[in-house]
């Protein structure tokens, strides 16, 4: 199995080096950057990308966002700082397969990425029934956006053109369409003008 670590902390790096090394067959590329990450993820094709994250590190649910564009069917394991149900919610609606925090033990890292690379979600036991409230919360679950949602219904709240949208965002139209349709599904609005005044009204966006 070929896997991808983009994590810039050296301990979590090394310690999953040791803990990938004891796995026969299974082999670990490192990034410690977005740019790393894009790169080594486009030229080693992992079956599982590990992404370190932080509840503040909104860069990467960029590289979340990209990786996903790239490679639609791409398999991404999130590895939190600590167990954070947000953060778990926010990546899983975002495109992530599973969720586990960075002092899981090692053989819940293991079966965590097992679970990922068959195709599966996974979340550490410990959040399952905090992450399924989250989700059974309703319209209230609509806050967790991610950073690219807020950002997007920000700019249709100024003005910005679908367009304009995929030129300051850097990312494809057909992207854009993407999102915007799935922020209409979620707010249950059936145009943008009114996917904009929903999201103002529930002051997901300033």
């Amino acid at each position: 199995m070929r896997l991808l670590l983009v994590d810039d902390h050296p301990l979590i790096t090394l310690g999953f080096g040791k803990l990938i090394d004891e796995r026969p067959g299974w082999r670990l590329f490192n990034a410690s950057n977005a740019a790393a990450g894009i790169e080594q993820f486009c030229e080693q094709v992992p079956d599982v990308t590990i992404l370190g994250f932080n509840s503040a590190d909104n860069a990467k649910f960029d590289l979340l966002q990209r990786i996903l564009e790239l490679g639609g069917d791409a398999r991404l394991l999130v590895l939190g700082d600590v167990e954070d149900a947000a953060l778990a919610a926010r990546v899983l609606r975002a495109g992530a397969k599973g969720f586990a925090a960075k002092n899981d033990l090692p053989q819940a890292l293991i079966l965590a990425i097992e679970t990922v690379q068959q195709g599966g979600t996974w979340l550490s036991a410990s959040l399952i029934q905090d992450v399924a409230h989250l989700r059974s919360r309703g319209t209230q679950a609509d806050c967790c956006l991610t950073p690219r949602e807020e950002e997007i219904l920000r700019r249709l709240a100024y003005g910005e053109s679908m367009n304009e949208l995929s030129w300051s965002l850097d990312v494809s139209y057909k992207t854009i369409s993407k999102d915007c349709a799935s922020l209409r599904e979620r707010l249950g609005a059936k145009t943008l003008p009114e996917m904009v005044r929903i999201g103002l009204q529930r002051r997901l966006i300033s």
